[in-house]
């Protein structure tokens, strides 16, 4: 289990990163249809290329390790570089800094107004 794994972020929920073996997409329906097609079609194949890393938020609910959890809500992270423009006087380094960019994030419909949103 990697560290993101199984992390317990409030009672009731765990975040994982996406794994289709285990998190049931199918039923996801946050009212924006290109989300939707996002975590259903594209997130595991973003994933397994490098492209970016989904997590997604479930209920603690399961009757068993090994069941399929529906998606409650699902975070997206993507590299990204913030450029520092131009430099002045002779100093030399970096023309860039390493960051991380949140490029999608959706709650279930059946989960808003819980503030679920905070703990992705």
């Amino acid at each position: 289990m990697d560290r993101l794994s199984a992390c317990a972020p409030s009672e009731g929920y765990r975040v994982d990163r996406l794994d289709p073996s285990r998190h049931d997409r199918s039923v996801f329906s946050c009212g924006t249809p290109a989300l939707d097609d996002f975590l259903r079609r594209l997130a595991s194949q973003n994933q397994g290329n490098y492209i970016s890393s989904t997590h997604i938020l479930t209920e603690n609910n399961a009757a068993s390790p090994d069941d399929l959890r529906p998606i409650v809500g699902f975070v997206t992270l993507v590299n990204a570089q913030i450029p520092l423009g131009e430099r002045r006087g002779k100093r030399k380094g970096p023309s860039t800094l390493p960051a991380i960019l949140v490029a999608r994030m959706a709650v279930d419909e059946r989960h808003k107004k819980k503030r679920l949103g905070e703990l992705l």
